[in-house]
């Protein structure tokens, strides 16, 4: 079922806006020419791009991303009690 035309502006506010709250984190791969691209439309929707290719790099990236989902899944926001 599509929405009607004169939603889809309400839909792609809403969308965007939970997409700046949450702030995901996005590993990218991509040819060298489209990273800047990638990188700043990745941005400018709000996400959090990494464009790395080196193992130790994904690694961090990750591991940081899954330290922040799990404080964002706190009551306390990760602060302690």
């Amino acid at each position: 079922m599509q929405a009607p035309h004169s939603y889809l502006p309400t839909i792609t506010a809403d969308i965007l806006d939970r997409l700046r709250q949450r702030r995901p984190r996005v590993h990218c791969i991509t040819n060298a020419v489209a990273q800047n691209f990638t990188a700043n439309m990745l941005l400018a929707a709000g996400a959090v791009p990494s464009m790395t290719i080196a193992p130790k790099e994904i690694r961090a990236f990750v591991v940081r991303g899954l330290r922040q989902d799990a404080q964002d899944r706190t009551p306390t926001g990760g602060q302690p009690l």
